[in-house]
């Protein structure tokens, strides 16, 4: 059978059969090959508390472990900007969307989001694996969610600790 992550980014598949699949992978329940996060960096919990826009490196550190994770097995798919079903309120979109994060701590620039995204994602795991993921924005439901899709790869991927060491 033929998995999501395979006709994902075939080049043959069109956007809307794309968007289609990815709006299934919003609503499904996660799995060994799906994750869901509420933002990449942004502290939202933080946010709706203090109305104060901080960055937590340990969100981004639990994303970039997860990617790692699927590289280091049969690949998977990333989803940010979903919210974490305890946070939903009845008749809510577990869609949060990426567009709040983007303005408040990338300068209202999905270019410059993308670009900070694989900087971190390389710096952390190294550029020898750039071409094992993507990194698409995609408009779902009115909101932006970032789609990371990421393949196996074939040499065991080790995260650089925040402090350097390796993991």
């Amino acid at each position: 059978e033929e998995s999501f992550f395979d006709n994902l980014f075939n080049k043959k598949t069109d956007d809307e059969e794309i968007k289609k699949k990815i709006e299934e992978y919003v609503d499904a329940e996660e799995n060994q090959f799906l994750e869901k996060k509420r933002t990449w960096i942004f502290d939202f919990k933080r946010f709706k508390e203090k109305d104060e826009a901080e960055k937590n490196e340990n969100i981004t550190f639990k994303i970039i472990k997860t990617i790692a994770g699927f590289m280091n097995t049969r690949g998977g798919c990333l989803i940010i900007g979903v919210k974490d079903s305890m946070d939903i309120v009845e008749n809510e979109d577990v869609i949060g969307g990426v567009e709040q994060e983007i303005e408040l701590l990338f300068n209202n620039s999905e270019d410059n989001f993308i670009k900070k995204i694989n900087e971190k994602i390389l710096s952390l795991i190294g550029e020898s694996f750039i071409n094992l993921y993507t990194l698409r924005v995609h408009q779902i439901r009115q909101k932006k969610i970032l789609v990371i899709s990421v393949m196996q790869s074939k040499k065991k991927v080790f995260i650089r600790a925040l402090s350097g060491n390796n993991r």
